[in-house]
C-alpha cells in the first residue's frame, strides 16, 4: 500500500504575502480567492472588486469615496428608469383617452391657483393630460381614501346616527373646528368657544315639538280662496314640483265641493289646504321682496298674510297627526303626502318632512307609480301625466333628502323610467326638469362610489379617475341644458333657472371632492372657493327682481342643498383666514336666511341654518371683542355681540304663535278662515291665553281677508265669490277698520 504525503513548504506564508486579498473580502473578514480582476466572493455578491495594496489594510477614505461614487451612479440609473416608466405610462394614458369625446365647454386646469375663479374654472374636468408627472408612480399605490365617517350620538332617551353631509354632522364638524381657533389658549376666548360649542350641542339635540292634546281632523278649505289660489299656484309654482295637473286638481276640488260633509275625502281636503298654504307663503315672500325694493331695504312692519298662513299651517299640523289615514295605496294619498312633505320641509322640522316623504315613497311603490309607461290603456292621459311627474319628483326629492338628512337613497335609478331624452325644441321648464333629473342621477353615482356603507378605500388614481368622469358628466349636463357659467358670471341679469342649475352643479362638485381634501390634485383643494361661489350665486338668485315663481320655491330650493358649502364658509371664518370678505358674505347670507325663515319652526331646516350661522358670527365677534380689549383696556368697543348672548338659546315652537294655544279647534282663526257649515264643533275645556297672545274675534279677521282678496294678484275675478263666502255686508261695515296689531 502506497501512501502519498503532501509536502507543505515552510516558506508558503512569505509567498502568500505577495498576493493581497481584495478590499471587500478584507472588510467582511472572509476568505478571498485572490482572483483578478474579480474574486469569487465579489462576483457572487455583485460587488465591485477593488484592490488597494499588497497585503496592507485597505484605505478607509478611499473605500468610502469609491462607495459614494458607486451609489451615485446607481441612483442615476434608477432615476433614468423611473423617467422612462413615466413617459411610457403617459403615452399609454394619452392613447386610451383619445376615444373619449371631448366636452365642448371644458378648459384645462391651470397649475397656478388664482384668487378669482369663474364657475367654469371651479367645475373643470380633470383629464390625464393635465396631471403632472409626479402623480404617476411605478410602485403600487395603497388605498388611502376611505368613505367619510358617520357621527354617532347616544343619549338617555335615544341614539342617533348622522350621515357625513347631514346638517347635524356639519354642526358637529363646526364644533370640532372651534378647537383649532388661533389664540384659544386665552381664558376669555376659551370661554367664548366653550359657550358656542354648548349652543351647537343644543342645536344638534333639538327635538320635535310634542303634542299632547286631542287629535282633530283638518278643517275644510275656504273655497273662495282656493279658487283664487289655483290660478296662482299652477301659473308659477307647480312647474317646479308638478305634483298635480291643473285639470286633475280642479276635478278633485269640484268633487270635494259637491260632496256632503260626511263623505268628503280627507286626502282631498289636505291637498286643497296645502295648495293654499304654499301659494300664500310664496305671495307673502314676494311681497316682502317688493317692499324691499320699494323702500330700499326696509322690512315690512306688518303682514296681513302671516295670520292667515298661521291658520293653514295649524291645519297642516292636524293633517300630519292624522297621517295614518293616508297610507292606503291610492294616487290621491301620494299627492297629499307629498304636499305635506313640501309644507313640512319649509315650515316644520326635518324629521317630519323625512317621515312624510318615506310614507309617500312607500305608498307610491305600492300603486306602481314608476310603471306609468306600461301599455294597456289602464290609465287616462291626465293620470299618466300625473304618475310620470310624481315618479320624477320622488326620485329627485329622494336624493335631496339623502344629503340633507344623511340617509341612504331609497329610490334607485333602476326603478324609475324617465321617458325619452329631452330635445332642444322643448320648453325651458322641460329642459330644466330633465337637467334636475340628470343631476340626481349623478348624485346617486357619487353616493354609491363615495358615501355608501359598502365603499372600500380607493387609491389616489382611482379617486382621480372617478372625479374626471363625474365632472365631465356635470359639465355635459350644463351644456345640454344651455347653461354657460362664464356668461352667468359676466352678466348681471341671469335666468333663475340657470342660476339654480349652476348652484346645484357646484354643490354636486363639493359632494364629489369634499371627502378627499388630502388629494394632491388642484380640483380637490378648491372647496372653499367653490363654496363661496355657491353662496354668492344664492344671494344673486335671492336678489333677483321679485318673481312669484322664483321666490315661491327659493326656501325649498335652499333647503334641498347639501350644507357642505356652508361648512366651508363657516370653517374659513372660524379660522380667521380672509375674515373681512368672508364675514361680509356670511352676514349677507344670514340676513337672507332671517327673512325666509321668519315665522318658521325653530327645528325647520332653513331656521337651523340661520341659527348655526348666528352662533359662528357671535363667537367671531366676541373673539374680536377680546382682542380689542387686550389692545385698549381703557375703552371697549360698542355694538358687539357679548359672550353672554351665546348662553340664551331659542325655544322650540313658532315665533308667531304660542305653542300652548296654537291649535284650538274653536279658535277665532279657524272660524274666520275655514268654513264648515255642516259641522258644529263640541265645546272643549277653555285654555287661558298667555299674556303674549292677543285674542281676536272672527270680525277682526274680516277686514284682513277682504284686504287680501282685493290686493292679491291673480284673484280679481273672484271678488264676488269671496264676498259671498265671507259676508258682503260685513265687508261694508269693516272696510274702513284698521287691522289689529300683529302678535308675536
Amino acid at each position: 500500500m502506497t501512501t502519498w504525503v503532501r509536502m507543505i513548504p515552510i516558506s508558503r506564508g512569505s509567498q502568500l504575502m505577495d498576493i493581497a486579498v481584495c478590499d471587500q473580502c478584507r472588510i467582511r473578514k472572509i476568505r478571498c480567492s485572490r482572483d483578478k480582476p474579480m474574486c469569487t466572493n465579489c462576483e457572487r455578491l455583485g460587488l465591485q472588486c477593488e484592490w488597494s495594496g499588497q497585503g496592507k489594510k485597505c484605505n478607509q477614505t478611499t473605500l468610502l469615496n469609491h462607495t459614494i461614487l458607486g451609489m451615485g451612479s446607481r441612483l442615476q440609473h434608477l432615476e433614468n428608469s423611473v423617467a422612462e416608466t413615466r413617459m411610457s405610462l403617459k403615452r399609454l394614458f394619452e392613447a386610451s383617452s383619445i376615444a373619449l369625446p371631448p366636452p365642448t365647454m371644458h378648459s384645462g386646469i391651470s397649475s397656478r391657483p388664482t384668487p378669482n375663479l369663474s364657475p367654469r374654472e371651479l367645475s373643470q374636468r380633470i383629464s390625464p393630460q393635465q396631471l403632472s408627472p409626479q402623480h404617476f408612480s411605478s410602485s403600487a399605490q395603497k388605498p388611502i381614501y376611505s368613505r367619510p365617517p358617520w357621527r354617532f350620538l347616544s343619549g338617555h332617551e335615544n341614539e342617533r346616527c348622522f350621515g357625513p353631509t347631514s346638517l347635524e354632522s356639519i354642526m358637529l364638524n363646526i364644533k370640532d373646528a372651534m378647537f383649532e381657533i388661533p389664540g384659544v389658549e386665552s381664558n376669555a376666548i376659551e370661554e367664548c368657544v366653550l359657550q358656542a360649542q354648548q349652543k351647537i350641542d343644543l342645536l344638534v339635540s333639538q327635538g320635535e315639538d310634542k303634542y299632547t292634546g286631542e287629535i282633530s281632523l283638518p278643517t275644510e278649505p275656504p273655497f273662495a280662496i282656493l279658487d283664487a289660489m289655483i290660478e296662482t299656484y299652477f301659473g308659477s309654482m307647480n312647474q317646479y314640483f308638478p305634483i298635480w295637473t291643473k285639470n286633475g286638481f280642479r276635478q278633485m276640488a269640484t268633487r270635494l265641493r259637491e260632496s256632503s260633509s260626511s263623505e268628503r275625502d280627507l286626502a282631498s281636503i289636505i291637498c286643497c289646504n296645502n295648495l293654499i298654504l304654499i301659494a300664500m307663503s310664496a305671495e307673502s315672500l314676494c311681497a316682502h321682496q317688493r317692499d324691499h325694493y320699494q323702500s330700499k331695504g326696509a322690512r315690512r312692519t306688518s303682514s296681513i298674510d302671516t295670520d292667515i298662513i298661521a291658520g293653514f299651517l295649524a291645519n297642516a299640523k292636524r293633517a300630519i297627526r292624522n297621517v295614518d289615514q293616508l297610507v292606503s295605496p291610492r294616487l290621491l294619498n301620494v299627492q297629499a303626502l307629498l304636499s305635506l312633505h313640501l309644507v313640512a320641509h319649509e315650515h316644520l322640522s326635518i324629521g317630519q318632512s323625512e317621515t312624510l316623504f318615506v310614507l309617500a315613497a312607500r305608498c307610491a311603490k305600492s300603486i306602481g307609480i314608476n310603471q306609468w309607461h306600461c301599455p294597456g290603456g289602464q290609465f287616462g292621459e291626465d293620470d299618466v301625466e300625473q304618475r310620470h311627474n310624481i315618479s320624477k319628483c320622488l326620485y329627485i326629492l329622494d336624493k335631496e333628502i339623502c344629503w340633507t338628512v344623511g340617509t341612504s337613497p331609497s329610490i334607485s335609478l333602476s326603478e324609475v323610467h324617465f321617458g325619452p331624452s329631452m330635445a332642444s325644441t322643448e320648453s325651458r321648464m322641460t329642459v330644466f326638469q330633465a337637467a334636475k333629473a340628470e343631476m340626481a342621477k349623478i348624485e346617486e353615482t357619487i353616493y354609491l362610489a363615495t358615501y355608501a356603507p359598502h365603499v372600500k378605500p380607493r387609491t389616489e388614481d382611482q379617486v382621480r379617475e372617478f372625479a374626471a368622469l363625474t365632472l365631465s358628466r356635470i359639465q355635459n349636463c350644463l351644456t345640454d341644458s344651455g347653461v354657460d357659467p362664464d356668461k352667468i358670471q359676466k352678466e348681471s341679469e341671469s335666468s333663475a333657472l340657470d342660476l339654480q342649475l349652476l348652484i346645484r352643479s357646484l354643490c354636486v362638485q363639493l359632494l364629489l371632492t369634499w371627502p378627499h381634501k388630502g388629494h394632491p390634485d388642484l380640483i380637490f383643494q378648491r372647496d372653499q372657493e367653490v363654496a363661496k361661489m355657491c353662496m354668492k350665486l344664492l344671494l344673486r338668485l335671492w336678489d333677483l327682481q321679485p318673481d312669484q315663481a322664483n321666490h315661491a320655491v327659493f326656501p325649498l330650493f335652499l333647503a334641498s342643498l347639501p350644507p357642505t358649502y356652508l361648512y366651508e364658509v363657516l370653517s374659513t371664518v372660524i379660522s380667521g383666514k380672509d375674515s373681512g370678505s368672508n364675514m361680509e358674505l356670511l352676514q349677507s347670507f344670514v340676513d337672507m336666511l332671517q327673512t325666509i325663515s321668519d315665522c318658521r319652526a325653530e327645528a325647520s331646516y332653513n331656521r337651523r341654518l340661520y341659527q348655526l350661522s348666528i352662533v359662528v358670527i357671535d363667537m367671531v365677534n366676541a373673539r374680536k371683542n377680546q382682542h380689542k380689549r387686550h389692545k385698549s383696556a381703557s375703552s371697549g368697543p360698542k355694538n358687539i355681540h357679548l359672550v353672554s348672548e351665546l348662553q340664551s338659546f331659542p325655544t322650540n315652537g313658532f315665533t308667531y304663535f304660542n305653542p300652548q294655544v296654537a291649535e284650538l279647534d274653536n279658535s277665532a282663526l279657524d272660524t274666520a278662515i275655514f268654513e264648515d257649515q255642516d259641522h258644529v264643533s263640541t265645546s272643549k275645556s277653555p285654555v287661558t291665553p298667555q299674556p303674549d297672545y292677543v285674542s281676536r274675534d272672527a270680525e277682526d279677521y274680516l277686514p284682513q281677508l277682504w284686504n287680501y282678496a282685493t290686493t292679491s294678484s291673480g284673484i280679481d275675478n273672484s271678488h264676488s265669490l269671496a264676498m259671498d263666502a265671507l259676508g258682503g255686508e260685513s265687508f261694508r261695515i269693516f272696510s274702513s277698520a284698521q287691522p289689529n296689531p300683529r302678535y308675536i
